[in-house]
C-alpha cells in the first residue's frame, strides 16, 4: 500500500506540474495575442476623431510600459469599440483588466481578474522591451517589441 500511495502522490505532482506549465503557457499566449492587436484600429476616417475623444480609435502607443505593468488599447473582440487592456504584477499575482472605452473616449475604472498566481521571476522582469532581456535598459517612448516572461512557483 505504501508504494501505491507514493506512486499516486508522484503522479498527482506530475499532473499538477503539467497543468501549471499549461496554465502559464496559456497566459503568455493570451498576452501575446492581445499585444499583437495593440493600437488597432488606428483611424476612424475622420481627422477630428482620435483615441482621446472616441472609443472607435485606439491609442497607437503603450500607455504604460514597464517591467511589471503594460497598458494598451485595442479592439479585442472586433465589435467596433476599443478596450483598454492592462496587465500588472501585484505581489506574486498577475492581474488583467479589460474595460470598453466609453463613446466619448473616457475610460471606466479598471476591473481586475487574476490570470496567474505564484509568479516568481527571481528578480527578472515580466515585461521587457526592444530586445532587452534583463530589464536593464530604459524603455523607449514607443517600444516595438515586447517580451513576456512568466515563471510560476509550485505551491509545494
Amino acid at each position: 500500500m505504501t508504494l501505491v500511495s507514493k506512486k499516486n502522490r508522484i503522479n498527482n505532482g506530475e499532473q499538477y506540474y503539467r497543468q501549471m506549465v499549461m496554465d502559464g503557457r496559456g497566459t503568455v499566449d493570451q498576452i501575446a495575442k492581445e499585444l499583437r492587436r495593440a493600437g488597432l484600429p488606428q483611424h476612424a476616417g475622420n481627422a477630428n476623431i482620435n483615441s482621446s475623444n472616441s472609443n472607435k480609435v485606439a491609442a497607437n502607443t503603450f500607455l504604460v510600459a514597464n517591467s511589471d505593468q503594460i497598458v494598451f488599447e485595442a479592439d479585442l473582440d472586433d465589435n467596433g469599440s476599443v478596450e483598454r487592456v492592462e496587465y500588472r504584477l501585484k505581489g506574486e499575482t498577475l492581474e488583467r483588466s479589460v474595460v470598453t472605452k466609453n463613446a466619448d473616449g473616457s475610460v471606466p475604472q479598471a476591473r481586475y481578474e487574476i490570470v496567474a498566481q505564484r509568479v516568481d521571476n527571481g528578480g527578472l522582469p515580466v515585461f521587457t522591451f526592444d530586445g532587452d532581456l534583463s530589464g536593464d535598459k530604459l524603455v523607449a517612448a514607443d517600444p516595438q517589441q515586447v517580451r513576456v516572461m512568466l515563471l510560476l512557483r509550485s505551491p509545494v
